[in-house]
């Protein structure tokens, strides 16, 4: 007769104590989940796995957790009759209908400073914990480190050398040659072999598809790098109908391990881009198909008056001439003026943030940047620049240099920046 372990006589007696019951044995090799009907301990025997692990003693909380953590339907270990009836007519529940408020693939796009990071905050904790969020509070910022240290929250920043292998999969250095699977070529004889590393996607990919849960991929300043060269194949996957269990569900072969691969459908891609890098018209077109794009626009009405200065109109004068002079993808963001609180912290957003952003704007051409700010003196000085020796007879145009004024900005300079009391005086 089998000699009992202690961990086999702890399952006798949770069998004994649920003689109704249903328990699970840890997944196998082949990734099922099996399940087995409890009646006294008719199912124990030499067979059995000497730890099962006990989830329910309800069959179908069982099984939806099963189907939850992505395991084909839950096979059972035993071949009663009753079993087997209870596979063929269970019907599990979708394990989530999507949110329409939560799709897969999003990016949020605007000018700089109009709060895409401060949302992504809000939205990676909505999407985790299926909730709607009415405002960015501690507590939430909290819940989203919370989520950020249990994984379920990956950041990532694209930039120009970004690429396929630290997104997806690529080769390293092993410099102590390990017997794995996953070296890829051995070079051994030269001291050192080349291995598969899995990147950001795969990794958060791989712990969504074994949770279940929703987790979120943040990829910022996501238009920065070649998104079709760091996506490569990948690109098919991201559609929701050809996701992992999806009505079109579609597998790639991956390149350095070979091994096929899907997207999980609870792995969620929210990407932040910049409008004033480079405009949304550039987007790869398979790659803007599969995203949903929500602009993030400026937002006057967080704005307020403060110490005489109406933000509100300031800030709504400069964007209504960028527009006219540039377009909408370069405008300025509320954020920057939120959280001034006095004219001097006012004058320091203008002075450091906002014009050298609009000197950026116009390549230099300071004529512009002095019409944005409503034109004169009152923010940017000019002096003209004496002509070379020899060049005195020169008919060209009068040539200046720029400089912002380095003592404090008057109020009358807010007030004519919103409404210049006429041309004439507007360029004296």
């Amino acid at each position: 007769m089998k000699k009992f372990h202690n961990d086999d006589l702890a399952y006798k007696k949770w069998c004994h104590e649920n003689p109704n019951g249903y328990i699970m044995n840890n997944i196998g090799n082949s990734g099922r989940i099996k399940i087995h009907k409890v009646n006294g301990c008719s199912h124990m025997g030499d067979g059995m796995t000497s730890n099962p692990k006990i989830v329910s003693v309800n069959l179908n909380e069982l099984i939806d957790e099963a189907i939850r953590k992505g395991s084909p339907f839950p096979k059972c270990a035993c071949s009663s009759q009753e079993c087997r009836q209870i596979q063929n007519e269970y019907q599990p529940k979708p394990i989530r209908e999507v949110d329409s408020d939560f799709c897969l693939n999003t990016i949020l796009y605007g000018p700089p400073g109009t709060g895409k990071t401060y949302s992504t905050t809000k939205k990676c904790v909505e999407i985790c914990d299926e909730r709607q969020i009415e405002e960015t509070t501690e507590d939430v910022r909290d819940r989203f480190r919370e989520l950020r240290k249990d994984k379920r929250i990956e950041i990532v920043t694209f930039h120009q050398s970004y690429g396929y292998e630290e997104f997806v999969e690529g080769l390293r250095p092993d410099a102590g040659c390990p017997d794995s699977a996953q070296t890829k070529f051995d070079t051994s004889a030269g001291g050192f072999s080349l291995t598969v590393v899995d990147g950001v996607l795969k990794q958060i990919a791989e712990r969504a598809r074994e949770d279940g849960r929703p987790y979120v991929l943040v990829i910022d300043e996501i238009n920065r790098a070649n998104i079709s060269k760091v996506l490569g194949e990948l690109v098919t996957l991201l559609e929701e109908d050809k996701r992992d269990g999806g009505e079109n569900e579609v597998s790639v072969t991956l390149p350095y391990s070979g091994k096929p691969f899907t997207l999980p459908s609870n792995l969620y891609i929210l990407g932040t881009m910049n409008t004033a890098d480079r405009s949304i018209a550039l987007l790869d077109t398979a790659l803007r198909r599969r995203f949903e794009f929500k602009e993030m626009p400026p937002d006057l009405s967080t704005l307020v008056t403060v110490e005489g200065v109406d933000l509100k109109a300031v800030l709504g004068a400069i964007n209504n001439r960028l527009e006219y002079l540039s377009d909408r993808d370069h405008l300025i963001g509320h954020a920057w003026l939120m959280k001034c609180r006095s004219k001097e912290e006012i004058d320091g957003v203008m002075r450091s943030k906002i014009i050298p952003l609009l000197a950026e704007y116009f390549y230099d051409d300071w004529n512009k940047v002095r019409s944005v700010l409503g034109g004169g003196d009152h923010f940017i000085v000019r002096e003209p620049l004496a002509p070379p020796p020899g060049m005195e007879d020169d008919s060209g145009e009068d040539r200046y240099r720029w400089f912002v004024r380095e003592d404090e900005f008057d109020v009358k300079a807010y007030e004519n920046l919103i409404k210049p009391t006429s041309a004439k005086e507007a360029d004296e």
